[in-house]
């Protein structure tokens, strides 16, 4: 009569961590503030199919939980992917959860968001026309 699920471990979001396959109904974000206050900006991207991006900010007080429906992308057709930046404060952690019926039976999945590596430091760079020179 009782299922048992595990989560492992997860690092924060740090700059930022992504999650696809977000519905307009049955998703929710939990963020987590384990020492300082937060904030965090949470963009919805447009659908797969459709839509316009929407982008909120939150604000997770230390050493709290604060698990929000996330934002729905305006016109939105298909899944979208919901994208989490720390702003300030931190660390921040983040998980998904998803919870679909199927055939009369809540079905739910849940997701870490740690960071997702999609920022990277470009180095400095001067122009340099001697490496032109033949």
């Amino acid at each position: 009569g009782q299922e048992v699920g595990y989560i492992p471990a997860t690092a924060p979001v740090g700059a930022q961590a992504t999650v696809a396959d977000n519905r307009a109904e049955g998703s929710t974000l939990s963020l987590t503030a384990p020492d300082a206050t937060a904030t965090v900006k949470v963009t919805a991207s447009a659908g797969s199919e459709g839509g316009e991006q929407v982008v909120k900010t939150y604000t997770v007080k230390g050493r709290t939980t604060l698990a929000i429906t996330p934002p729905v992308p305006s016109g939105l057709k298909g899944g979208y992917a919901l994208t989490v930046r720390t702003e300030s404060g931190g660390p921040v952690y983040a998980a998904r959860t998803l919870s679909i019926p199927l055939n009369g039976v809540q079905m739910f999945t849940v997701q870490t968001l740690p960071d997702d590596g999609g920022t990277v430091e470009v180095p400095a760079a001067v122009q340099d026309l001697a490496v032109l020179d033949d």
